[in-house]
């Protein structure tokens, strides 16, 4: 969180934004499966992630 509002602080770039951003949702989502049951992979596919939780 400290790096976000430090990106926020100096004004980063969008990309830069968006690719955090995509890495803290990412986690999020394979928190939230590993707590279901979900066995871990290895995929940074956020549609497939999000596809896999909502079944």
């Amino acid at each position: 969180m400290d790096m976000v509002k430090m990106a926020a602080n100096c004004e980063v770039s969008f990309l830069g934004a968006r690719g955090k951003l995509a890495e803290i949702l990412e986690k999020i989502l394979k928190a939230e499966l590993l707590r279901i049951g979900w066995t871990l992979e290895k995929t940074h596919d956020l549609e497939r992630l999000l596809q896999s939780l909502v079944e």
